[in-house]
């Protein structure tokens, strides 16, 4: 393979991902004049044929989803670009609405979005992200001190000031303005809860500022 034929691709890390490596490219088709290019419906290898979209959406007034908006402040107008369905009892999962195939491919489709088999739903870290900059509610800022915690997911004591701004339970938590994930908001001791990936965490050794 020449250089030049992987100038439009992009590999994404293994450690990004908890995968095997992989390699990203963006196809164009050009003609529709192959003998099978009539679409086939996707298969779970595991469990046969996969079901229907339609069966399995999940409606933007969905208690669930108001729940997500409420607690962190987003527009509805936000999950209007999502095609939003119920991976399974545990699982909510989103694709982009004009990537979604004739029917779902229940392991593989999309990104994990919410997890409803806690007492309140749980945004995933991938889906914080993604809504990071949607949220207008119960979002902190945190200084270094509090970065090293958090990525190697050791409990801190929050400060007065970012105590003001949000209640207790989940919180997005950002830093510089970038949206890391989730934490979660002991209020009576100001104790927040590190809940970055456990696969994700980093032990820096001693912070050195």
């Amino acid at each position: 393979i020449r250089d030049r034929d992987m100038v439009h691709t992009m590999r994404i890390w293994p450690h990004q991902n908890d995968t095997a490596g992989f390699f990203v490219a963006l196809m164009e088709k050009t003609a529709d004049d192959s003998p099978h290019s009539a679409r086939t419906p996707c298969v779970d290898q595991a469990t046969g044929p996969t079901s229907d979209w339609r069966g399995h959406r999940r409606r933007s007034d969905d208690p669930v989803l108001r729940e997500v908006q409420r607690r962190f402040g987003l527009s509805a107008d936000g999950f209007t670009r999502l095609f939003i369905w119920r991976k399974n009892r545990r699982e909510i999962g989103i694709v982009t609405a004009d990537h979604r195939p004739p029917v779902i491919a229940k392991p593989a489709m999309g990104m994990n979005f919410i997890r409803v088999g806690n007492r309140y739903p749980k945004l995933t870290t991938a889906a914080s992200m993604y809504l990071g900059p949607q949220v207008t509610r119960n979002r902190i800022d945190l200084s270094p001190c509090q970065l090293h915690a958090y990525l190697a997911r050791q409990d801190f004591t929050s400060t007065p000031e970012q105590r003001e701004r949000v209640s207790g339970g989940y919180i997005m938590v950002g830093y510089q303005g970038f949206t890391l994930g989730l934490g979660c908001l002991h209020a009576a001791a100001g104790r927040v809860e590190s809940l970055y990936p456990r696969h994700m965490a980093v032990d820096a050794g001693p912070l050195v500022i």
